[in-house]
C-alpha cells in the first residue's frame, strides 16, 4: 500500500491517493495508473515497486525527474516522505505499507496464479463461477 498525496500547479490542495498495488505506472498516457498531465512527461515515464527493500522509481536514462529537488535518471529507491517532482506535479510518499500490497492489477492473472497454486480448490472454484455466471444470466432479464 502507497498512500500519496498529488500537488499541481492548478491546486495548492493535494489530492490524497491511496494505492494497493505493489506496481503502478505513473506518466501521460492512458495506461497509466496515475495520470500526469504534463506535455513533456511520457506515457509510462515512471514505474513505481513496492518491495520489502522499499519502493524502487524506475525511470528510463531518457526521462529525468526530481527526488526532493535532486534531478535523477534511471531509477532511485525513495522513502516515506520523499516527494517525486515530475514538471509542476509534485507527489509525496506519505506513507509505504508492503504487507498490505497485491501483486497484481490483472484480476485474471491472480485467477490462473490461484490455479496453478492450489489445484485443490479447483472444483470449489468451477463451482463458484458457474453460479456466478447462472447469477449474471438470471439478473439481466
Amino acid at each position: 500500500m502507497i498512500k500519496f498525496e498529488i500537488y499541481t500547479d492548478e491546486s495548492n490542495r493535494p489530492q490524497s491517493l491511496t494505492l494497493y498495488f505493489r506496481t503502478i505506472f505513473l506518466g501521460s498516457g492512458k495506461s497509466s495508473h496515475i495520470k500526469i498531465f504534463e506535455k513533456d512527461v511520457p506515457p509510462q515515464a515512471l514505474k513505481v515497486i513496492n518491495s520489502p527493500q522499499g519502493v524502487l522509481i524506475e525511470g528510463s536514462n531518457e526521462f529525468s525527474y526530481k527526488i526532493n529537488g535532486k534531478k535523477i535518471i534511471g531509477s532511485k529507491i525513495i522513502k516515506e516522505n520523499d516527494r517525486l517532482s515530475l514538471g509542476n506535479t509534485f507527489i509525496t510518499f506519505k506513507e509505504i505499507n508492503y504487507e498490505l500490497s497485491y501483486g497484481s492489477l490483472d484480476l485474471e492473472s491472480l485467477y490462473d496464479d490461484f490455479h496453478q497454486h492450489y489445484e485443490e480448490y479447483e472444483n470449489i472454484l468451477t463451482a463458484i463461477e458457474k453460479e456466478l455466471i447462472l447469477s449474471d444470466d438470471v439478473s439481466t432479464r
